[in-house]
């Protein structure tokens, strides 16, 4: 059976309010859209009101929020009927834990190292810290443990349909009593249940637990709810608290996480946790529903979440390809650093497309306008420190702090190992602690994939280069404890005499370090502190690279064609930081920087007039940026009151978020409320209607709007001829306006979208309407169609990069796309249209039949062949 090969996605966000039957309603609209997929977001069981998918804690079932089993299959017979097939996001790295809805969490917790599914979860049931012994840390109370236990934050309960006892934390996640310590509490009540205490004593397992749990669910209610109001009442706290300290979990104040937790995370979310899915069993497990409806040939791809985290991304990547019951398309979320290439042996099709969305920014931005806006944002925020810089200590930082606990773990299992030699046994805990702090805090690349077999060279150079880096910064450091580390990292300890599966197990999690370290202090801190220009700081991007020319462009997208021809290409997502057209408009700014200077320079000297309180201008310049790029398009047409307040709300909702990642003003651990309070006030009043900032904004958004729409339509134009599989996040065939998560969430009103599409003209006629979108649309829908047409030549065609003559700054753009006598030209124009002077094609377009344009164009001259639009496309007679 052949594999799939998608022409065209479309990424879709299911919850409670966004369901399979809604799925069913928009079917005939994607389909006359164009795409061959719809691209779901996780269909598993969620925690209850999950509103993006990612914490599952059933694999067995379908999240009933968003239907049921019959009601997918009733979805993919309808998506079917338009032509359109299904792709999966699934999660193997984590579960939602805490909580009350996962039932191998809750057994875990119940049972200990004695539970079925004690090794389903990463657990360290021997950490360095003495309380955790045998015992899985729950850092879900907010306030410390003795003041739970004071104010009845941490209560006791009796689940009678159950039998069962638990303590409940925050009167939202549950904590079961291992059954085994269930006389510490029945002693407290009348003969019976005294009796049935002492019963208890010989009681070993969950069978005999059972039975125990039947007949405390036929028992006195109000006997027993006598002895659970002993527990919860002052008199019963000590009791309480001994009983505690009985249970195979410790709760504890949330911020305890960072130095103690024992279970692995993603990233820093304590509420979800990771699992061992290099276990067979828990593999088949977590796959079965899904490899259940690939075998029914109702999915046709799957993408894979956060491989990175995995311990043996190869191995499962793999795994799946052998047990998946018909062949798939298979992408998997990687972030790719600079000239690091996807690893060709794990068998996927490619990446989700970061990395193609981030060369498209670059290429976007105007590279003359880097000295300009460089010196603006020194000058204006006073900041000069180097992303390298800001990286680097947000990496440490991390470590020290929110990771600090898996920090001591790896220095705990290294430690052993280097004692396990005599060649080593001579270096200290603090030592190698140390060195793994600059060492992973060096690391450029999110992960190395050792794993036992032959080094790979770009691994090799990526360990070295962090070493090296590493030896620099801490000059003081016993060099041999560089040389251990780099001995684990390679898995060099192997040949070395040291037992292979430890050396191998080191090298293993110290891999599933770097990524988490990577993203939270790069992504998640150092992309909210260097603002130079927030169209270039998105996921995978360093932003200090401030444009990369047409060459560069051509050079990756002949990779692609080469590497992954069909990797996903992606523009926005339910990750990105800013929606696709925020970057449009922020980039548009790299066209227009004396205007753009000018105009910071009057709003932030009308706030001070104002008496606005102040701020660090570092965050002042990053709210312009955001202001505008997320201005929402139609505010050109009318501005109705309600839309105004709600771009407000969102406004200051992303701006906390963006202080409290950056972590310098206020942190989601120790949040400043005053100074977010003055952010607020800041946004408030530049979106004051009736403020004398108000029209300069708007006058300002007004100008920029048709810049970005033609940074619009030349990204989307890319996006759907260049090598590899584009996807469409929801809205975004219109203008997507999204800042960060949840605000790229929003409902998508697909009525209105539906209408447009009915009536569409071509791009060029419907550029006078530039706030509605429309020509966006249009673009869209035109070369979705021609991809219909042409499947095989955007799929196994070649990239042919075309030089432009007459063109001596480079801001033209043109490629062939070939197969066979099959051939489609892609030219656009970087700069401002009136920039565009006598550059031209060398080539003949007779016999070339124009694809956006109702026109046939004559000449060789870009002007002639864009008219008023920034790009075009033709395809062969």
């Amino acid at each position: 059976m052949p594999k799939p090969q998608p022409r065209a996605s479309y990424r879709l966000q299911l919850n409670k309010d966004f369901t399979f039957a809604h799925v069913e309603q928009i079917a005939d609209f994607l389909g006359k859209l164009g795409i061959s997929h719809a691209y779901l977001s996780p269909i598993l069981k969620a925690r209850a009101g999950s509103t993006h998918g990612y914490d599952t804690v059933d694999h067995t079932i379908i999240n009933p929020e968003l239907g049921s089993v019959e009601d997918f299959r009733r979805m993919a017979g309808k998506l079917k009927q338009h032509g359109i097939g299904i792709i999966l996001d699934i999660v193997p790295n984590h579960m939602g834990v805490g909580g009350a809805d996962n039932p191998y969490w809750l057994d875990l917790l119940e049972w200990g190292r004695d539970s079925q599914y004690a090794t389903w979860f990463d657990v360290n049931w021997a950490p360095s810290e003495p309380s955790l012994n045998n015992k899985v840390l729950v850092p879900f109370l907010g306030c410390a443990f003795g003041e739970a236990l004071e104010t009845g934050r941490l209560a006791l309960n009796f689940d009678k349909a159950a039998g069962s006892f638990a303590a409940w934390a925050e009167d939202s996640h549950k904590l079961p009593i291992d059954p085994r310590s269930y006389g510490d509490i029945l002693q407290h009540g009348e003969t019976t249940l005294q009796t049935l205490a002492t019963a208890i004593d010989g009681m070993m397992g969950s069978q005999e637990a059972e039975g125990l749990k039947a007949r405390l669910a036929e028992a006195d209610a109000a006997e027993l709810e006598t002895i659970v109001a002993h527990f919860n009442s002052a008199e019963g706290r000590e009791d309480f608290a001994k009983l505690i300290e009985r249970q195979n979990w410790r709760a504890a104040r949330y911020s305890v996480a960072a130095d103690d937790i024992n279970y692995r995370r993603f990233f820093i979310v304590s509420d979800l946790g990771a699992i061992r899915i290099e276990d067979e069993a828990v593999f088949d497990h977590a796959h079965r529903l899904i490899f259940q409806l690939v075998e029914e040939g109702l999915v046709d791809g799957l993408r894979i979440d956060h491989i990175d985290g995995l311990y043996d991304p190869k191995g499962y990547a793999l795994r799946l390809r052998e047990k998946c019951p018909r062949p798939i398309y298979l992408v998997v979320e990687k972030i790719l650093a600079d000239d690091e290439p996807l690893r060709a042996d794990w068998g996927v099709d490619g990446t989700t497309g970061y990395e193609f969305a981030n060369a498209v920014a670059q290429l976007l931005t105007n590279p003359e306008a880097e000295a300009p806006l460089t010196r603006l944002y020194e000058d204006f925020t006073g900041r000069t420190e180097t992303l390298d810089e800001l990286e680097r200590k947000a990496k440490l930082e991390i470590i020290d702090y929110e990771m600090a606990a898996e920090l001591d773990a790896l220095t705990v299992r290294l430690c052993a190992l280097a004692k396990s030699n005599r060649a080593t046994s001579d270096l200290t805990r603090n030592s190698i602690r140390n060195g793994l702090r600059h060492f992973v805090a060096s690391m450029q690349v999110y992960r190395s994939y050792v794993d036992g077999s032959e080094l790979d060279p770009l691994d090799a150079k990526n360990i070295e280069a962090a070493l090296d880096q590493a030896r620099v910064m801490a000059p003081t450091l016993d060099p041999a404890v560089f040389d251990f580390i780099g001995k684990v990292a390679t898995g060099g300890l192997v040949a070395e005499g040291y037992d292979r599966a430890e050396a191998l197990e080191a090298a293993g999690r110290l891999q599933q370090y770097t990524g988490p370290v990577m993203a939270k202090g790069l992504e998640d801190t150092a992309l909210y502190q260097y603002n130079r220009l927030l169209a270039l700081s998105d996921v995978g991007e360093k932003p200090d690279r401030f444009s990369a020319g047409v060459e560069h462009f051509h050079t990756f997208n002949q990779q692609r064609a080469e590497q992954a021809p069909l990797g996903m290409l992606t523009s926005s997502s339910h990750d990105t930081k800013r929606g696709e057209d925020v970057r449009a408009h922020i980039a548009a700014l790299s066209l227009i920087p004396d205007e753009w200077e000018q105009a910071v320079q009057r709003w932030s000297g009308m706030l001070e007039a104002a008496g606005i309180g102040e701020i660090d201008r570092n965050d002042l310049y990053y709210i312009f940026q955001q202001i505008i790029g997320a201005w929402p398009a139609e505010f050109a047409i009318d501005i109705p009151d309600k839309a105004l307040e709600t771009f407000r709300t969102r406004s200051q909702a992303a701006m906390m978020k963006a202080v409290r990642e950056g972590r310098r003003n206020s942190s989601w651990t120790a949040p400043v409320e005053d100074y977010e309070a003055k952010l607020d006030t800041v946004i408030a009043t530049l979106l004051d209607a009736q403020g004398p900032l108000f029209a300069d904004l708007r006058a300002f958004a007004d100008q920029l709007g048709p810049l970005a729409l033609r940074n619009s339509l030349i990204a989307a134009t890319l996006k759907l001829t260049s090598p590899g599989m584009p996807d469409i996040y929801q809205g975004a065939e219109l203008y997507e306006q999204s800042m960060v998560d949840p605000d790229n969430r929003r409902p998508v009103d697909f009525g209105h979208r539906e209408e447009l599409l009915s009536n569409l003209a071509e791009p060029e006629a419907l550029l006078a309407n530039w706030p509605t979108g429309a020509a966006k649309l249009s673009v869209i829908h035109r070369l979705l169609q021609l991809r219909k047409e042409l499947p095989d030549l955007f799929t196994q065609g070649s990239y042919e990069p075309i030089t432009v003559e007459n063109d001596p700054n480079k801001r033209a753009l043109a490629f062939i796309r070939k197969l066979d006598n099959q051939q489609v030209l892609v030219v656009a124009w970087l700069g401002l249209a009136d920039e565009i002077g006598t550059a031209s094609l060398p080539i003949d377009l007779a016999r070339w039949k124009p694809v956006l344009s109702d026109q046939k164009s004559t000449g060789t001259s870009l002007s002639d062949l864009l008219g008023p639009l920034p790009v075009a496309v033709f395809r062969s007679a």
